[in-house]
């Protein structure tokens, strides 16, 4: 089912129209009356399958998926309405390509992917949301072949035995986009008609004279016995004098650590922006891109799913705001540092730590740098995959260890080995040890990383799951955590009349919706008085919280925030407790204050009849109702998620079986 969507997306046969429905006359006015309205206007439509629309009618954003007759209609619609419109009960309609001339958007994408989740499995939407990224806008290719042949011409006019070599996304057969750049390398290649010359200028002639690179080429000599910027300098001040090189492309002087030159193509006025990001002598770049390829390559599964868990990963992290995307409102107002290297590069690391395996070994042979794997016999799907990741690096001690290939190193170490400077986030680049890929990377943008992390971790535990919720991130956990957090005060069961009927303001109630994995009251009494050092108040007949009354607690200390610390301490003092032991431990570290900073009436029931899903009801008697929430989410979202398979296997009974004191174990 999936080609008959593939197929014609690959011939550019889709289109997005859409409109603001708070604008239309009538409020009511359905997706099927706009599609009528487009018919009308003589477009022809592909109506032979179903016709895809905003899941949300009332949503004032609301869009269509239409698949044209053919690319040439999906044209003219499209042209039609960038000039002279094309309007619906006095609202525009706004329709365009849904492959845009740089790709496909952000947000069609992740609209696409949300009226597709209901239809297909998480196979067929990676299948779909791949194959919608990997489609290179109309012309891309034919635009990129005419300037290829520029460029190459310029540099061998300046270089001698000038070679220009393609490599990265561009260039791969894996990992190719709609919004590849594309790389070069430029280097001098002796042949033996043409043998590279020995002859050197000094450098500030090269620097200064703007026309000489022009009367007299770099010689090879030359070109590998200054540093790369000076020659990437001397190379961009000599462009940017030339009238012809300026009329074609756009020039931008780029140093770093890698300095390049950034052609940028002027074709369409602009609008079709390729830009070719060109280095000198940079091998060590064409091996790293080439190590990615490998990677990918060299995974057995049928389907090379490493591959596509890593293109998914870093179209995620552009979704959710950790890199911008390729149209201008994609851009991030404040950058991240993070980039699409980098996430490869957690994605592989992570994968040799789960399979305790070293699967790259940079410094060999480049054919044999990978070494074969199964992402097949590592993982049982792509929700198994991403729930190991995610979970992984919740769990990662970002303030004080390096990801160092396969290896979790002391940052310390590895900056005193290597003379680099510790940074907030610390991936060391498996090409070359003495390079951290994240010292740009600041700690905001971990903090936004965790964020994501730990609310991706939350969608990922729902009974159902579609790798398109992950697209918006944030917004999908804020509802999973708004339908929890709801209040109430008038709809407890009849079983807990008389916990609903004691004099409390509405706004003091809070109910909460437990994981299936909690079933009986001991169970959650252990959670709550172990984990979060719950005090079942005294002068209590009853300590079952299936009671109509349930079970006043006393808390005496926020054993939910501030964890992160104490669990180092006790990792790097008891290195071999499993991670349940260290989490309940960290609990048992926190001193109680004088007085309780909070009281609460607790009480669980049924879900409902048709699930063994439970309910906690929970009355603020004293303290701060966001104290509560915090306090859940982490026990919930956290602790349990964290710890699911060990409390799977030893049954969440076995957290009262952890000693309390330290010493004792």
């Amino acid at each position: 089912m999936i080609d008959s969507i593939l197929q014609p997306l690959n011939r550019y046969q889709y289109v997005v129209a859409r409109w603001d429905n708070t604008l239309l006359n009538n409020s009511t006015t359905s997706a099927v009356e706009i599609l009528k309205r487009i018919i009308s206007l003589g477009y022809q439509v592909d109506v032979s399958g179903p016709v895809r629309f905003a899941p949300c009618p009332m949503d004032p954003d609301q869009f269509l998926v239409l698949k044209m007759a053919s690319q040439a209609e999906a044209r003219r619609i499209c042209g039609d309405s960038e000039s002279d419109g094309i309007v619906f009960d006095n609202t525009p309609i706004s329709v365009v390509d849904l492959i845009g001339p740089r790709g496909v958007s952000l947000q069609n994408a992740t609209d696409c992917m949300g009226i597709w989740q209901e239809h297909f499995d998480n196979d067929d939407l990676m299948e779909l949301l791949l194959g919608m990224i990997q489609v290179n806008p109309p012309l891309k290719d034919q635009v990129i072949e005419r300037d290829l042949h520029l460029i190459r011409k310029t540099f061998e006019a300046v270089i001698e035995n000038a070679s220009c070599q393609v490599f990265g996304s561009y260039a791969s057969s894996v990992r190719k986009n709609g919004y590849s750049d594309i790389d070069l390398n430029v280097e001098s290649i002796d042949t033996p008609e043409k043998p590279g010359s020995t002859a050197i200028r000094p450098l500030q002639q090269l620097v200064d004279d703007r026309t000489c690179l022009f009367e007299q080429p770099l010689t090879k000599a030359e070109l590998y016995s200054f540093p790369p910027e000076e020659i990437i300098k001397a190379l961009y001040r000599s462009f940017n004098r030339s009238v012809e090189i300026k009329k074609e492309f756009k020039l931008r002087y780029l140093p770093a650590r890698t300095p390049i030159i950034v052609f940028s193509s002027r074709f369409m006025d602009g609008i079709f922006n390729v830009s070719f990001d060109i280095s000198v002598n940079n091998r060590v770049s064409v091996q790293k891109a080439e190590l990615l390829d490998l990677f990918m390559t060299q995974d057995c599964s049928k389907n090379k799913r490493s591959g596509k868990v890593m293109k998914f990963l870093v179209h995620w992290a552009k979704c959710n705001g950790l890199m911008s995307g390729a149209y201008d409102d994609e851009k991030l107002k404040t950058k991240t540092r993070f980039n699409s290297y980098i996430i490869n590069q957690m994605v592989i690391h992570f994968i040799q730590a789960h399979s305790n395996r070293v699967l790259v070994h940079p410094q060999t042979n480049p054919d044999s740098r990978v070494v074969a794997y199964n992402f097949d016999e590592l993982f049982i799907d792509y929700p198994h995959f991403l729930r190991e990741f995610f979970k992984y690096f919740a769990n990662f001690d970002f303030a004080n260890m390096a990801i160092y290939g396969k290896h979790v190193l002391q940052k310390k170490t590895v900056s005193n080995v290597h003379g680099v400077a510790e940074s907030p986030l610390m991936i060391m680049d498996p090409m070359d040890y003495t390079h951290n890929l994240t010292a740009q990377i600041q700690e905001d943008a971990v903090k936004l990383f965790n964020g994501l992390i730990r609310n991706a971790l939350l969608i990922l535990k729902q009974k159902i799951f579609r790798i398109s919720l992950l697209l918006r991130t944030n917004e999908t956990a804020k509802i999973l955590m708004d339908s929890k957090d709801s209040h109430t005060s008038t709809t407890l069961p009849t079983a807990l009349q008389d916990f609903g009927n004691l004099k409390s303001s509405p706004q003091e109630y809070l109910t909460f919706q437990l994981p299936e994995s909690i079933q009986t009251s001991p169970e959650f009494m252990t959670l709550l008085t172990r984990v979060l050092r719950f005090e079942v108040s005294p002068g209590q007949e009853v300590d079952n919280l299936y009671n109509s009354m349930g079970v006043v607690f006393s808390v005496f200390a926020k054993t939910w925030i501030g964890r992160r610390n104490i669990k180092r301490q006790i990792k790097n003092e008891y290195r071999d407790l499993s991670n349940l032991k260290i989490d309940v431990l960290c609990s048992d570290a926190y001193q109680f204050e004088k007085e309780p900073i909070a009281e609460l009436r607790m009480a669980m029931s049924d879900l409902d009849s048709t699930t063994s899903q439970k309910i906690v009801y929970v009355e603020i008697l004293k303290g701060n109702v966001n104290d509560v929430k915090d306090a859940m989410h982490y026990l919930i979202d956290h602790f349990m998620v964290n710890n699911q398979e060990e409390l799977a296997q030893d049954g969440i009974m076995s957290v009262a079986d952890v000693p309390r004191a330290l010493k004792s174990l």
